[in-house]
């Protein structure tokens, strides 16, 4: 919402170049909606939301019955099991936990908390998302060559950049507004195209440094990825709304297209990507790892074990 409220404050500002604009009353109470869903984000632990949600007493295979699970308390110097014997829930944070090896990519069953299917990693994760990497390289050339769209005023039109719409904002005086476009719509996707790249390069290699400054990055590209949206509401609001006929009309062109669609790789390569084999292939994710957790359960030999306030997908060094 909050990204979508920006695109509205942008598209703003052109409008106001094409016709007369008034503000209604609704547009504050949006604001204060993006506000507070801000501030939602920051306090809500969801941890504690799950842990309220009650666990099966039974896990589901892919294949098979139920098996039962039975809990038991696991203190911080109690023995545990080789970390490949546990497998994480990406929804909930549930880690369970196996009397053998588990292997990487194949799915053992159904979570018995919020019932995602759990693997102990994800599926190709490092050829996924080097293809989404390089297709998002190949479109993000063409768009900032390209117009992303056209202005058309008494039958006279020109296409803007997205530079040059940044640019234009700058002459305009609205020096907030161009920098965050600048951020948002040209430094964001290239961090993410660097930095998923570094990640994946240094684990490729098997490197051993800077790997808590590495999840950090890998969190921050998470977080920020959402706001390269800005450009693509910008422009589809003044498509929908800027229909004046021969007067004023505004299009949206094939370097909106690209550049959408480097917005959506990124996204993706970032999903696809598992911070996790970092920390395997430096060959640190080991038993210390795991000293924080709360519960442990059994079934036949298995053991269901309460995750830490973090989601397992991003605290790398876990499951």
């Amino acid at each position: 919402v909050e990204v979508y409220i920006l695109g509205v404050f942008v598209a703003y500002t052109k409008l106001v170049d094409l016709a007369f604009v008034e503000v209604g009353a609704a547009v504050y109470l949006v604001a204060g909606l993006m506000v507070s869903m801000a501030a939602t984000d920051a306090t809500l632990d969801t941890e504690i939301i799950w842990r309220h949600r009650k666990i099966d007493s039974f896990m589901r295979p892919m294949r098979g019955p139920r098996v039962p699970l039975t809990f038991v308390a696991v203190g911080e110097d109690d023995p545990l099991l080789p970390s490949a014997n546990r497998v994480s829930c990406l929804s909930c944070g549930l880690v369970l936990e196996f009397d053998h090896p588990v292997r990487p990519t194949e799915p053992s069953g159904y979570c018995p908390r919020c019932g995602h299917v759990v693997r102990h990693r994800k599926a190709n994760s490092m050829s996924r998302t080097v293809a989404l990497l390089v297709s998002a390289i190949v479109f993000y050339l063409p768009a900032n060559i390209y117009p992303v769209m056209t202005v058309i005023r008494m039958g006279a039109g020109t296409g803007h950049t997205i530079v040059e719409g940044a640019i234009e904002l700058w002459e305009d005086g609205m020096i907030p507004l161009s920098l965050l476009v600048i951020f948002a719509s040209v430094t964001v996707p290239v961090l993410k195209v660097i930095g998923l790249s570094y990640m994946v390069e240094t684990t490729r290699r098997k490197s051993h440094r800077h790997l808590p400054f590495r999840s950090k990055v890998y969190r921050i590209i998470d977080i920020i990825g959402r706001w390269s949206m800005i450009d693509v509401f910008m422009v589809s609001i003044l498509v929908a709304m800027v229909r004046f006929n021969h007067m004023a009309s505004i299009t949206a062109n094939g370097g909106m297209v690209c550049f959408a669609a480097v917005v959506v790789l990124t996204i993706f390569a970032v999903h696809t990507f598992d911070p996790r084999l970092m920390w395997d292939a430096a060959g640190k994710n080991g038993d210390a790892a795991y000293a924080r957790t709360a519960g442990r359960g059994r079934r036949r030999g298995h053991t269901a074990v309460q995750a830490s306030a973090y989601q397992d997908n991003m605290e790398p060094d876990r499951a």
